[in-house]
């Protein structure tokens, strides 16, 4: 910067500035369900956290599934989905979700978190965050029963009766 002055005298000063280019990061930094053991037809409750790790501020969709085989694409069950996440540089969320097995299949479910990738993002290895595994099962069959007479005695012919018994599946 050069300045002069009314009578023609001047001053130079010299200064770098370093202009950095903006920093697109987003992560998934947190997950939680509860509870891992249910039966068909339970709710899992859970939390994902996501992160801006960048410079500017991102907006962004967060996805979380449930996955019975990882080696498989497209088989997942999206559990949840939160549209149009902004975030501000630096700042964190934490986004509650449910999960109703109505519909479900027993066996194993791996929870995930997933965001795709914002414009310029390069670091991508943390837009995916594997929680827990939920087992979903079948509910066990109800017994109960019954006998005649309610007092036997040695000799006589106890009956059994074991008509209210069920299975809820």
């Amino acid at each position: 910067l050069t300045v002069t002055d009314n009578d023609g005298l001047t001053a130079t000063s010299r200064q770098s500035v370093t202009v950095y280019a903006p920093t697109h990061d987003i992560a998934v930094s947190y997950m939680w369900v509860s509870p891992t053991y249910v039966y068909v037809g339970d709710t899992v409750r859970g939390e994902v956290g996501v992160y801006n790790q960048g410079t500017v501020s991102e907006t962004f969709n967060v996805y979380v599934f449930a996955d019975t085989n990882a080696t498989v694409i497209g088989d997942e069950i999206v559990i949840a989905v939160f549209t149009d996440v902004n975030l501000s540089y630096g700042s964190s969320r934490y986004l509650s979700f449910e999960w109703r097995t109505t519909d479900v299949d027993p066996g194993s479910y791996t929870i995930s978190a997933k965001v795709l990738p914002v414009a310029g993002e390069v670091d991508i290895a943390d837009n995916i965050l594997v929680g827990s595994t939920v087992t979903v099962a079948l509910r066990p069959p109800m017994a109960y029963f019954n006998w005649q007479p309610q007092t036997p005695y040695v000799g006589d012919t106890v009956v059994f009766n074991a008509s209210a018994s069920y299975d809820q599946d």
